[in-house]
């Protein structure tokens, strides 16, 4: 028979995993227990000192450092040998190569001891990406020239939009319905002409303009509304009136039958 391993009362075991203990007490007991112990193996490692790595002794002939030094040295010592020559005033070839090969002795010392691929500095910048050559771009095909779209202030030209010189018949309920969203909207020439242009969507019904003819100082006696092709017409007291005016004459002439020669 199993026992719990805190308090040792004796268990029975059913199916499943074995039961370890034998109440939620006795298990944060457990718990609790095997905490305090790896806490202790942690403080006992930290506080073990660390193991001495061997370091390579700088007087060791045969280490990087020693072979260095050594070839200092005798670098050094050629060059002590030949400043002593030149005080003397004697000259001799044998120093000059002393010294070069002694001089080589400490190139090849130092580059022994460099690493074989000391790899990028942190400091060094990074290299530039080499570009890749790229596959010529697809020429574009033509594009065709987009129509020209008239603003909303300029007439549209006779016999594409707008009241042809020879009038087309209407359905009245549809001219009702142009003559209803009609509205006026300057001219480009404004400033110039005082024209304004009484259209509805892209449907030109004609012109409202000044009338001259007063004895006003500048000349106007009214305003009057022109259909296309019309040069003259009645003038009206206001601008409104002649618009009023023109949008019926423009209902009047879409909707009349057509005359039979």
């Amino acid at each position: 028979m199993a026992q719990c391993e805190v308090c040792g009362t004796e268990m029975i075991q059913g199916r499943g995993r074995a039961r370890r203990t034998c109440s939620a007490a006795c298990r944060q007991a457990a718990h609790r227990r095997r905490q305090a112990d790896e806490l202790t193996a942690l403080r006992a490692a930290a506080t073990q000192p660390p193991a001495d790595t061997p370091r390579p002794s700088r007087n060791d002939p045969d280490s990087p450092a020693g072979r260095i030094r050594t070839a200092g040295e005798t670098l050094a010592a050629a060059a002590e040998q030949a400043a002593a020559y030149a005080e003397e005033g004697a000259y001799r070839d044998e120093s000059l190569a002393l010294l070069s090969s002694r001089y080589s002795e400490l190139v090849a010392a130092v580059t022994a001891a460099m690493p074989a691929d000391p790899g990028p500095s942190r400091n060094d910048p990074a290299p530039a990406p080499t570009p890749k050559p790229s596959a010529p771009a697809p020429r574009p095909a033509p594009r065709r020239p987009a129509a020209a779209r008239t603003s909303r202030d300029e007439p549209a030209p006779t016999g594409t939009a707008g009241i042809e010189p020879r009038p087309q018949k209407l359905p009245k309920k549809r001219a009702m319905a142009v003559v209803e969203a009609a509205e006026l909207v300057r001219h480009p020439d404004y400033r110039e002409n005082h024209r304004s242009i009484l259209r509805s969507g892209e449907t030109v019904l004609g012109h409202v303009e000044p009338s001259y003819g007063g004895a006003s100082r500048s000349g106007r006696n009214g305003w009057v509304g022109l259909l296309p092709g019309e040069h003259t017409g009645r003038p009206l007291p206001t601008r409104d009136a002649a618009a009023a005016e023109l949008a019926r004459r423009w209902l009047q002439l879409v909707t009349a039958a057509p005359r039979r020669v």
